[in-house]
């Protein structure tokens, strides 16, 4: 019997301005017949983004938006909201390689901050859709009645 990957659940502090994104990404997605959570959305751009890419926009996040440990962004909001979510484990080590890179060219970045970039870059266009639907297809959320249901009978 095939075991299906692992998860390891993390929370992702979000400020206002994240949440936003996020909101304006649930409700493009569902006009296309995608419905799926904010979280699960962060899950798969997790996954679908390649290692370069998530790189590049980090780099790019950085020049509008330079982490401050602690002390809220750049314009003084604070968290507005933890998330928590399950992110395969073969990703968070994807994003720790990233973190390692940058840090080799002198940017420290978290997890989180990673996660937020990806959230920033993210095309709300059909191809999302399509990437999506697949990943809700190859990780289903384990948390949902529907899997749950499945997992029962």
């Amino acid at each position: 019997m095939n075991r299906p990957p692992a998860d390891e659940r993390i929370s992702l502090s979000c400020y206002p301005d994240d949440l936003r994104v996020l909101r304006q990404l649930v409700l493009r997605l569902a006009e296309r017949g995608v419905r799926v959570k904010r979280t699960f959305i962060v899950r798969a751009l997790a996954h679908m983004t390649p290692e370069v890419e998530i790189l590049a926009h980090a780099v790019l996040r950085h020049k509008e938006e330079p982490p401050l440990r602690g002390k809220g962004n750049a314009g003084g909001t604070h968290t507005a909201e933890r998330l928590t979510l399950y992110i395969l484990k073969e990703d968070l080590k994807k994003l720790d390689r990233v973190s390692i890179e940058l840090l080799r060219q002198e940017i420290e970045v978290t997890r989180t901050y990673l996660l937020r970039s990806l959230i920033y870059s993210a095309t709300e266009g059909d191809s999302l859709a399509q990437s999506i639907k697949r990943f809700a297809q190859d990780f289903p959320d384990r948390r949902t009645r529907e899997v749950r249901a499945k997992r029962r009978s």
